[in-house]
């Protein structure tokens, strides 16, 4: 599973970089505004590449609810990666500019939620780690309220 991220996040890499290599050449249409096809893949490659946290972060959810916590726990720490990293390529990319019609900033925000909410709030449950199943609010509200907030 690792290595399908770090050959996704490689060829997403190479995509960009094939994209700035052209910018640098300095293409223009006569008075238009147009993205170009390279363009559009990079920023769909790191589309791509955010989804997969998404997958990943289900994956987390069937190894917890088999019991197998340390695998889920591992899956967690590959959906930070590649939470970690995809700002990075999507701003390299330029993809508000590229696909102003797409939200990588909601797609990001669900995914979030998946992975460092539900699931670990799963894995509590699953685990008995709180006195009471009814402590489970706490944690739900508290993330409910953090993503609510508007500077999220």
């Amino acid at each position: 599973m690792v290595w399908y991220i770090v050959i996704i996040v490689a060829i997403t890499y190479w995509v960009i970089e094939q994209h700035n290599c052209q910018k640098q050449v300095g293409v223009k249409a006569k008075g238009r505004k147009m993205t170009s096809l390279n363009s559009k893949i990079a920023a769909w490659s790191v589309h791509i590449y955010t989804s997969m946290g998404g997958v990943v972060g289900m994956f987390a959810l069937f190894a917890a609810a088999e019991s197998k916590t340390d695998t889920a726990f591992l899956l967690l720490i590959v959906t930070m990666l590649i939470d970690a990293t995809d700002g990075i390529l999507a701003r390299r990319a330029n993809i508000r500019k590229v696909l102003p019609y797409f939200d990588g900033a909601m797609l990001d925000n669900v995914i979030d939620m998946l992975n460092f909410v539900w699931v670990p709030v799963f894995i509590m449950w699953k685990e008995s780690l709180l006195p009471h199943h009814i402590w489970l609010i706490v944690p739900i509200m508290a993330a409910l309220y953090a993503y609510g907030q508007v500077d999220m």
